[in-house]
Order: C-alpha cells, then structure tokens, then sequence
C-alpha cells in the first residue's frame, strides 16, 4: 500500500516495527494510555472495526515505521484527510484491514514438531 503526503509516495509496510510504533502512539493517546501491548492492538483493530479515522492514521503511522526517517504523524493525519475526500472512511479501513492481513498480522503461526 502506498500513502502519499506531499508529492511523494511512501511504502506502507506492516512489520514488527509498526507494533513498537502503535505502543509509544498510545502512550501518547488520552484514550489508550494505560494500556498493555494487546490492549493497544484492541483499540486500534476495533478502531478499524468501526471505520475510525483516527485509527487509521495511526495504524498507517505504524506502516512507515520501517522507515529510517518517516512522516510526522501531523503529515500521515493530513494525508488519510486527503484520502478521505477520494473514499469513505469505511473503504479506507477495510483497505488497511487487508494490508495488515496480507502482511500476516491475523494468522497464527504454525509449528511443527521435529
């Protein structure tokens, strides 16, 4: 997935580096402070759940967090703005659904006895 902000686009990616990122988010974050690591991904995955803007910004924030140097969070925000005059809300957060789907985030590993 791709997030343009300016004139430039970047590579979303879900990694394990987005998870980090959406903790030191809620530790920031009125409404999640005080939460564990499960209960941030709650908050954020129900978030998208109930196509939050909000929430999909700062799970896209989680996206660049590959990056050596990426966006603020003020430039992600006005970019899913940006997004949100082309689609609904509920397109874009069943889009980044996908996304973290297809990056593996809801499958659960399987393991072989050898």
């Amino acid at each position: 997935m791709q997030l343009t902000i300016g004139n430039k686009d970047y590579d979303v990616k879900f990694t394990f580096a987005s998870l980090l990122a959406w903790r030191d988010l809620a530790k920031q974050d009125t409404d999640s402070k005080g939460l564990d690591d499960s209960g941030v991904y709650d908050h954020l995955f129900t978030g998208l759940a109930n196509d939050n803007p909000m929430a999909a910004t700062q799970v896209l924030y989680g996206g660049l967090a590959h990056m050596k140097t990426r966006p603020s969070f003020q430039k992600v925000f006005d970019a899913v703005s940006d997004l949100l005059n082309d689609m609904t809300a509920e397109e874009l957060c069943t889009k980044i659904v996908g996304e973290i789907g297809a990056a593996g985030f809801f499958s659960k590993p399987s393991y072989t006895s050898g």
